[in-house]
């Protein structure tokens, strides 16, 4: 267990070295460490809300390192993302079935719209048009094609599926 920990803390920190490492101009950025975090808190399982807690943390952390924003800000909209992924995923349909990207996609969408709002406080005029506008788009679109790699990645390497449709009377 506490090996696992420790390589989800070196995950984040390289993340957050290849954030750092790849330059975007304006207000666009490539957003490893949320793309990270996001992804291990789709593919979790049903019981692990103490680890999502701590990996909101973690990830938290590593944001106000890399961003130097307010730690406080980071760890309520990471938060405030998995309580969304997580009622979104009661909702759909099949959940309960393989994870699939036509899941993924969309509630990585709404996520990371969540996660910029939140992580650019106080908000200025600019910004607000940068969110509604083309720019938006964009780095929407450059962070959803690592994550959608990260997804294929993270599903054939780690995620060995759930099958909860079948009653399991032992653990």
């Amino acid at each position: 267990m506490l090996l696992k920990y420790l390589f989800i803390i070196i995950a984040f920190f390289i993340s957050a070295i290849l954030e750092a490492a790849i330059p975007f101009s304006g207000l666009m950025s490539l957003s490893f460490v949320f793309i990270l975090f996001f992804i291990l808190i789709f593919f979790e399982k049903k019981s692990d809300y103490r680890e999502s807690f701590l990996i909101a943390l973690i990830a938290s952390f590593f944001l106000y390192v890399s961003m130097l924003s307010y730690f406080a800000v980071f760890a309520v909209s990471l938060l405030i993302i998995y309580a969304f992924e997580k009622l979104a995923m009661n909702f759909l349909r099949e959940s309960r079935e393989k994870k699939s990207v036509f899941q993924f996609t969309p509630l990585f969408a709404v996520s990371f719209l969540i996660f910029k709002v939140f992580s650019n406080m106080p908000f200025d005029l600019t910004y607000i048009k940068f969110v509604l506008g083309a720019g938006f788009l964009i780095e929407l679109a450059y962070n959803l094609f690592f994550a959608v790699i990260g997804f294929y990645i993270y599903k054939k390497i780690f995620y060995q599926g759930e099958d909860e449709s079948q009653l399991k009377l032992f653990k």
